[in-house]
């Protein structure tokens, strides 16, 4: 088995979808907007190194505390329908996909946003599996903390690596596989990789072929 791996923001999206995610949230209900200071405060934090990226993030999504898991859903698939697919995508990345999934390629999703928002992304038949950042829900509701670690650099290897196991997926192939990312933070699932894909940078790294999807 052989893999194209996909990051999502900025790679298939033109913008961050954890920003338009809350955006799109406070345009639907008003309530949301009076998270607007925590949100920022959480991004200001981070920037002065005072968070990490978890702690920013648990607190960027405090409004998702006390929300029952399936409000959460029907807004996710709200945003993922009515605004990620029509205003979001890049279509040569969608195209990207398609064309690995028609060569064979099983094709995997890593991003270090939502995974609640992003697993629609297997509504796709060519997308086959969707990593991303998990939060915690107890008793149907979600509490607003994240589990485990953000799926970003590193810890996207060891997300992958554990999708393989869980799904007792023995005999793969990642000297033929392939990776897509904007960023050089994805540098740790590039090198595991046969051929890495930097999308959209105005960087240029050994090894790595750029490309520029509109």
């Amino acid at each position: 088995m052989k893999f194209a791996i996909f990051d999502v923001d900025l790679t298939l999206t033109k913008k961050d979808t954890f920003i338009e995610f809350y955006k799109f949230l406070c345009k639907e209900d008003k309530r949301f907007c009076t998270y607007i200071n925590k949100a920022l405060g959480s991004a200001i934090l981070y920037g002065l190194k005072i968070y990490d990226e978890k702690m920013s993030k648990e607190k960027y999504l405090t409004f998702l505390r006390g929300l029952s898991e399936c409000a959460v859903d029907k807004l996710c698939y709200k945003f993922f329908r009515t605004y990620l697919m029509s205003k979001l995508l890049y279509e040569d990345g969608i195209f990207e996909l398609k064309k690995r999934k028609e060569e064979g390629y099983e094709v995997i999703l890593i991003s270090a946003s939502p995974e609640f928002y992003l697993k629609y992304f297997k509504d796709f038949t060519y997308v086959d599996h969707v990593l991303g950042t998990k939060y915690e829900v107890v008793n149907g509701y979600y509490t607003g903390k994240m589990i485990g670690n953000n799926n970003k650099g590193a810890e996207k290897v060891s997300r992958l690596y554990e999708y393989l196991y869980d799904n007792n997926i023995r005999e793969f192939e990642l000297r033929d596989s392939l990776m897509y990312s904007d960023s050089l933070h994805d540098l740790p699932l590039f090198g595991i990789v046969g051929k890495g894909f930097l999308i959209n940078s105005k960087k240029s790294v050994e090894g790595l072929t750029n490309l520029y999807w509109e």
